[in-house]
């Protein structure tokens, strides 16, 4: 609801009134967020705020000069490529947290590298 509905509205005010295409996937959650009461929202959006400010001050500090004073780098997957809109199986509700949930908590930027570009020696 935080993204979906200002998300929505910017894009029916710049194409005519339309909603966008919006993969499986976020859907699925969206659909699943929808079911809590108001309430919980707030509750969890507290804290996330809480985890975001910690993930800030303690694990990717700011820095004036280089940005950030580290960089996390995590394995996302060791599956083959797996192109937009190819699905392996239907999407599902979130279920539990791992590391590559951060970026959405924390609230920062998420890269994701090819393996053919990492080096494996």
């Amino acid at each position: 609801m935080l993204v979906r509905a200002p998300f929505y509205a910017d894009y029916a005010a710049a194409h005519d009134g339309r909603r966008p295409f919006v993969d499986p996937a976020p859907l699925v959650r969206w659909g699943f967020g929808d079911a809590y009461p108001s309430t919980e929202l707030a509750v969890a959006n507290a804290n996330r705020t809480i985890f975001a400010d910690w993930f800030a001050s303690e694990v990717l500090v700011a820095d004036n000069e280089t940005c950030s004073n580290s960089l996390l780098f995590y394995v996302g997957s060791e599956a083959s490529v797996n192109y937009r809109n190819q699905y392996t199986g239907p999407p599902s509700v979130p279920y539990g947290f791992s590391i590559s949930r951060v970026s959405p908590y924390w609230g920062g930027p998420d890269f994701v590298v090819p393996s053919k570009y990492i080096a494996t020696h």
